[in-house]
């Protein structure tokens, strides 16, 4: 008969009730709301409202064009891969990563079944313990977890300080032999900053550092669509560029815009790639659907920009520069985002608080996402809702 060990054991349920609880405390909790549909307006729980949380940024993920595709894929393949695309994957796959690398004008294009995926794997098959990685403090979380996953030294630097990177990398140059990667997001998710990449291209390239860019919230809505490649088309030759289908695009996805070694690398040894189940076919034929769209029909794009201006107007903000989606509202603390958001969602409008740990303690915000699909009177009146809230003042 096994003997049971009592000792200081407790139970999963305990560990997790005691966790839970401390969360809560801290003003963190988080709770899954039941959205009616992935309409603009839509009810969630219960309360109708204008949403303003989606990255479907261009609009596409209601396009008729991206539904057709991924319904006539249905009809042709099913709704699986049925395996890995190193077991099972399709023509359809290879067709998404052609065009994708034609779009963005890269000699090569590797697709992923999650952008998280692909950022995790992608610094997990480049470094090793001769690699050193230096990364953004407001890096997205798979970036976090891809560097930490890695043999390879990280050393994070305060955000958007170039100075301080530049000196991290003489520093390193001057005292190590270890091949030095910088990774950064190329738009910010939480604050919608579009980061200066010409500054950035020249100091990897007078340190001979590879360069890794997350444009997750760049691709489908920036540069005509080709995101931050499109606003600075001139690349560095150690670049490798992430993007996703997940936003812009209207579907599901990550791929990574590379050279053609590269690209052969990642088949073999990027392990998402390799281990995880490949792309679905409705998702896989509605991005290359997406990328026809942008092709050929400017109106998405042109609606979202009017938008994003019209957001801005009525929010009282002149940033330079270009303008990116994701529109931050920084009101401080953790218990004030809560209030505001809840006042706007009882006003029928769905505009998420952010807080810690997504931005650090006590930068709390609402973040806007606009799309092209908003209409501009309704943009207006959420701006001018908040603005009421808030005060001029305070933005």
């Amino acid at each position: 008969m096994t003997q049971q060990h009592t000792g200081t054991q407790r139970s999963i349920e305990a560990f997790a009730q005691a966790s839970n609880l401390a969360w809560q405390a801290r003003g963190l909790e988080r709770h899954v709301r039941d959205f009616s549909s992935t309409e603009l307006q839509c009810e969630i729980n219960g309360q109708r409202v204008w949403q303003f949380a989606s990255s479907d940024y261009a609009g596409l993920g209601m396009h008729p064009a991206l539904q057709r595709a991924a319904q006539n894929a249905i009809a042709t393949y099913g709704t699986t891969a049925g395996g890995s695309r190193l077991t099972t994957g399709l023509a359809l796959h290879r067709e998404a990563e052609a065009k994708l690398a034609a779009f963005f004008g890269t000699e090569d294009a590797v697709l992923f079944a999650t952008g998280f995926q692909t950022n995790v794997s992608v610094l997990q098959a480049i470094s090793d313990a001769s690699c050193t990685i230096f990364s953004d403090a407001l890096n997205h979380a798979s970036i976090i977890d891809g560097a930490r996953m890695t043999k390879a030294s990280t050393k994070i630097f305060d955000h958007g300080d170039f100075s301080a990177l530049k000196n991290l990398l003489e520093h390193h140059a001057n005292t190590s032999q270890k091949q030095a990667i910088v990774v950064s997001d190329a738009v910010f998710s939480m604050t919608g900053e579009i980061i200066d990449l010409p500054r950035l291209r020249s100091i990897c390239q007078e340190f001979g550092a590879w360069l890794v860019l997350d444009d997750a919230h760049g691709v489908g809505n920036l540069g005509g669509g080709k995101g931050i490649l499109g606003l600075y088309p001139q690349r560095y030759e150690n670049e490798i560029v992430i993007g996703t289908a997940s936003k812009a695009l209207g579907g599901i996805g990550g791929f990574v815009l590379c050279g053609s070694a590269l690209g052969h690398l990642l088949r073999n040894r990027a392990r998402s790639f390799v281990f995880s189940t490949a792309n679905t076919p409705a998702s896989t034929a509605a991005l290359i659907a997406a990328l026809d769209v942008l092709d050929t029909d400017p109106g998405p794009l042109q609606q979202l920009s009017l938008n994003i201006d019209t957001a801005y107007t009525n929010l009282g903000l002149q940033p330079s520069g270009p303008r990116s989606p994701i529109i931050p509202v920084v009101v401080g603390s953790t218990e004030r985002a809560l209030t505001l958001h809840q006042q706007l969602f009882h006003q029928g409008w769905f505009i998420p608080a952010i807080r810690y740990p997504t931005v650090p303690d006590g930068q709390a915000m609402l973040r806007l996402t606009i799309t092209a699909r908003h209409p501009r009177a309704v943009v207006a009146e959420a701006c001018s809702a908040i603005t009421q809230l808030l005060g001029a003042s305070d933005l």
